[in-house]
């Protein structure tokens, strides 16, 4: 799934950086940004989003990365701001695939030097 990213620099809970870049994400909670910089998370913490047919909002811990690039550094993603990617509630036929579209924000945090 292709997401816009929004890598956000937090010091002093001051904004210093906004920039905006295309990474895809995988199912096993890896994003890869265009320039092949790699993150993995692990969930932390997930809550209902606002509206009920939208995903859950999720704070991810960083677990592993690689590459030096855009996503080398960050500690913690969040995913906000979903819209839709709710699950069907019950399949057509056993085994059946949906597939399931959703849009949503990632926000990166790296830890404060």
């Amino acid at each position: 799934m292709l997401h816009s990213l929004f890598c956000i620099l937090l010091i002093s809970n001051v904004l210093l950086s906004f920039v905006e870049a295309q990474a895809r994400v995988s199912a096993g909670l890896t994003w890869t940004a265009s320039d092949g910089s790699k993150l993995t998370g692990r969930i932390l913490k997930t809550v209902p989003a606002p509206v009920s047919i939208s995903m859950p909002w999720v704070s991810y811990k960083v677990v592993r990365t690689s590459g030096r690039g855009l996503l080398s550094g960050y500690t913690l993603v969040q995913r906000v701001w979903t819209h839709a990617g709710q699950a069907p509630k019950k399949p057509q036929r056993p085994g059946e695939k949906v597939e399931v579209r959703f849009t949503s924000e990632y926000w990166f945090y790296k830890q404060k030097n």
